[in-house]
C-alpha cells in the first residue's frame, strides 16, 4: 500500500515532535512515525539555560519558573567556591534556567498536535528515490511517498545514513543522568548545585517539589578504559556461572554444589572483590 504526504518526520522524540508542532503552527501538515508502538517517554530530564528556553517557551507553556541561583563548588573539598545569580540581568535580558522532564515535554507537544499526526509502529527500514519524490519503505511492507522528508531518528539515523551522513564521533566522554522522586517535599531550594574537577562534572537541580534531576559526566583516561573493559568481561562472566550454580535446582547441580562448590564459589567472591580501582575521581 501506498500513501502520500508532503512533509514526512522520522521519529517522534522532542526533535520531530517540536519540529511537527512548528509546521502545524505555520499551517502546513506533516505525518510524524514513530518506531514504537507508543509515545516513548522514558528519559530523565533536561536544563534549558537562557537561550535554550526561549526556544521552548512557545512549547512549554507549563513549565514551572525556575530562575534560580547556581552554586559551584569543588570536588575536593565539598565548599562553595562561587556563587552567580540569575536573577540579575545581563546584557540581552534576565539570565534564567530551568529543569523540564522529558516525559512533560513529549506528551504536552503530542496533546497539541493534531489526531492522527503521529503514527506508531512504524519503522523506517529503507529509502529510495523516486524524481522529486522519496519512498519510505516500512517495515511492515507499507510505503510512504513524500515531497520533503525531515531526518529527527536520533543517533543511528536511518535518514542520515540515506544521506550518507559519517557515523556520530564517540567524544570519549561518559554520562548518567537521573531523577530522585520523592513521596513527599524535599524542601530542596531552587538551585542549580554544579561540582566540577579532575574531567568530572556533576550536580542536581529541583524539577518541582518532589523530584531533583541529577546528573554525571566524566573523561576516564585510556588506560583505564582499558582496566575496566577487560575487568567487566571477567565480572559478568564469573557472575553468571556462579549465579547458575547458585540457583541450580536439578539434583546434579544442587549435588556438587553443596558438597564441593560452595568453597569455590566463595572464594570467586572474594577474589573479585580483591581488586584496587584505583583514584575514582
Amino acid at each position: 500500500m501506498e500513501v502520500i504526504e508532503d512533509v514526512l518526520i522520522v521519529g517522534a522524540g522532542i526533535a520531530g515532535l517540536t519540529t511537527s508542532f512548528g509546521l502545524y503552527r505555520q499551517g502546513i501538515r506533516s505525518l510524524v512515525l514513530e518506531s514504537s508502538d507508543s509515545l516513548r517517554i522514558t528519559g530523565f530530564a533536561l536544563l534549558a539555560w537562557t537561550n535554550a528556553w526561549k526556544a521552548l517557551e512557545l512549547v512549554t507553556p507549563f513549565a514551572n519558573d525556575m530562575s534560580c541561583l547556581n552554586v559551584t563548588s569543588s570536588t575536593i573539598s565539598r565548599l562553595q567556591t562561587s556563587k552567580m545569580s540569575f536573577v540579575a540581568k545581563g546584557k540581552h535580558g534576565e539570565h534564567e534556567v530551568r529543569c523540564l522532564r522529558r516525559k512533560l515535554l513529549l506528551e504536552a507537544l503530542a496533546n497539541e498536535l493534531p489526531n492522527g499526526t503521529i503514527r506508531y509502529a512504524s519503522k523506517v527500514v529503507s529509502i529510495e528515490e523516486s524524481g522529486y519524490f522519496k519512498l519510505i519503505h516500512l517495515a511492515d511492507g507499507n510505503i510512504i511517498k513524500t515531497k520533503v522528508l525531515i531526518g529527527c531518528d536520533g543517533v543511528n539515523s536511518v535518514v542520515a545514513k540515506w544521506l550518507g551522513f559519517k557515523k556520530p564521533a564517540f567524544t570519549g566522554r561518559s554520562g548518567f543522568r537521573g531523577c530522585a522522586n520523592f513521596n513527599t517535599k524535599h524542601d530542596f531550594e531552587p538551585m542549580l548545585m554544579q561540582f566540577f574537577g579532575h574531567g568530572v562534572r556533576f550536580g542536581a537541580m529541583p524539577c518541582d517539589d518532589k523530584c531533583i534531576y541529577w546528573f554525571f559526566t566524566r573523561r576516564p583516561s585510556n588506560q583505564v578504559i582499558q582496566r575496566r573493559r577487560w575487568r567487566s568481561f571477567d565480572l559478568i562472566a564469573i557472575a553468571y556461572v556462579v549465579g547458575f550454580i547458585q540457583e541450580g535446582n536439578g539434583i546434579i547441580i544442587s549435588f556438587f554444589r553443596d558438597k564441593f562448590f560452595v568453597p569455590v564459589l566463595a572464594g570467586l567472591q572474594l577474589k573479585r572483590a580483591d581488586f584496587d580501582c584505583g583514584k575514582i575521581l
